[in-house]
């Protein structure tokens, strides 16, 4: 998979924002406090299920 970092520390919302821009159909948040889940969030459908780094695989656009 193809992987891009933000460029700096930055409101979530105007990261994802860029991320939309650039056409990248996914953003992955990692748990922000110890035990949380981390979520996917699918820009082209609005979903942000919990997902498991070790098996989530995107689905197809």
């Amino acid at each position: 998979m193809n992987v891009e970092l933000y460029h700096q520390a930055d409101k979530v919302a105007k990261q994802v924002r860029c991320t939309s821009r650039k056409g990248i159909p996914f953003v992955w948040f990692p748990p922000f406090e110890e035990g949380a889940a981390h979520e996917v969030k699918n820009l082209a459908t609005g979903e942000q299920p919990t997902s498991d780094p070790t098996t989530w695989l995107p689905t197809p656009r």
